[in-house]
């Protein structure tokens, strides 16, 4: 077998949300388009009103009351790239509401009635979740949540019924994506909390060994990471018993997982899989990827999600509105150290540095904005006034451009 080997890390040579030509593939070669983290939330269960917002202050920017502006989005741009398949790859919903999963599923059949197959796996969100909650005005109510079965219900014509194989004690399953490649859906958020059945584990190995009789290709989704991505995204967001899966993987020759939670657009390796986790849809900068393949290569590239006709509170771009939206979140962290500077210049300059900071940590591409970053004053502030810190520290502890990823099969 030939090595893992990366060889190319493409600097984007255009801003994602600037970009709008399509990744053009050759007939009869697969194109995957993959999400992350919609939490998305019926309009049903929510009025704006002060518990919601109230409850929307303490979140990282996720665009939740955009669900379905969001939802429009995903679906015009499957159809404008032409993508075969469409991923979902873990909490589909806000806080596992029985309302959101099954009007989501009803949008998502609007694409596999188009020939564009909708591969969903649940996350942590999205099954048994004590926090499905309806707002209205001050107050907040319980909605029903869905269970394992409900689940399986409601998404009957997405993902598992197109399966190839799938496991009979979880949400895994198998997606036979052509003649060469198979998708490895490994499910940790069903019958179990963040890990890997034994049972399942069984089931993959003898799937990894029908794939490897028959000279297939296999590429793994989860939700939750395979592998620590830093020292920040730990215990919590890794698969528990992960080392488990990723022994299989190297066994077997699995070179990429592709995953989420994190809701930051990152990478990682351990010499013979690379874990890949796409930023989250709902959040800035509202990241899609498309991966397609080329002649023995893995392409995993991601673009800035675009919504026409976006006419909300003022705006009528939506990048902007996610971006500033993203900037009020980040505002609102940075509070507490407000007091320390001498003037509002001071200020300004530490909050646009710390702005860009997290909008690049949260895109993937720091590497990009290294050196502004470091050389700017803002930066200089935080040394100045001891604001630098381990989790500073790990955001700028970058080597590549996140977004982009060509791999060896």
């Amino acid at each position: 077998m030939k090595k893992l080997l990366v060889i190319l890390f493409v600097i984007c040579l255009f801003a994602c949300d600037a970009r709008d030509d399509r990744h053009i593939v050759e007939d009869g070669i697969s194109k995957i388009m993959l999400v992350s983290d919609l939490h998305y939330l019926s309009s049903d269960l929510y009025d704006n009103g002060e518990k919601f917002n109230a409850y929307m202050a303490t979140s990282d920017a996720k665009l939740t009351k955009y669900s379905d502006v969001l939802v429009d989005g995903i679906i015009d741009t499957v159809l404008d790239e032409n993508a075969d398949v469409l991923i979902i790859s873990g909490d589909l919903t806000f806080n596992g509401e029985k309302l959101s999963h099954e009007q989501l599923s009803k949008r998502l059949a609007y694409l596999q009635d188009r020939g564009v197959d909708v591969l969903i796996i649940p996350g942590n969100h999205d099954i048994n979740n004590m926090f499905a909650y309806k707002f209205e005005k001050d107050n907040i109510y319980y909605t029903d949540n869905v269970n394992e079965e409900d689940f399986k219900t409601i998404y009957a014509s997405l993902g598992y019924q197109n399966a190839l194989y799938y496991d009979d004690n979880s949400y895994s399953y198998v997606y036979e994506l052509d003649d060469e490649h198979w998708l490895l859906f490994v499910d940790v958020n069903s019958y179990s909390q963040n890990r890997v059945l034994t049972s399942t584990l069984d089931w993959v190995k003898e799937v990894l060994e029908k794939a490897k009789a028959d000279d297939i290709k296999v590429i793994g989704i989860t939700h939750q990471n395979v592998l620590g991505h830093s020292d920040q995204f730990g215990f919590d967001y890794i698969i528990q018993n992960g080392y488990a899966l990723n022994n299989l993987y190297k066994e077997y020759g699995v070179k990429l997982n592709l995953s989420g939670h994190m809701h930051i657009q990152h990478y990682t390796n351990n010499k013979y899989v690379y874990d890949v986790a796409t930023n989250a849809i709902s959040v800035y900068p509202n990241l899609y990827a498309i991966i397609t393949f080329d002649n023995g290569y893995i392409n995993y590239d991601t673009y800035g999600l675009e919504i026409s006709d976006f006419n909300y509170e003022g705006y009528d771009d939506f990048r902007a509105y996610s971006q500033d939206y993203f900037d009020q979140v980040t505002y609102r962290s940075f509070d507490k150290r407000y007091n320390i500077f001498e003037d509002e210049d001071e200020l300004d300059m530490a909050l646009d540095f710390y702005y860009e900071l997290n909008r690049s940590f949260f895109g993937g591409d720091i590497i990009d904005n290294y050196d502004k970053l470091i050389g700017s004053d803002g930066y200089k502030l935080f040394e100045k006034y001891q604001l630098t810190n381990a989790r500073l520290d790990d955001m700028l502890n970058v080597k590549y451009n996140y977004q982009h990823l060509i791999l060896e099969e």
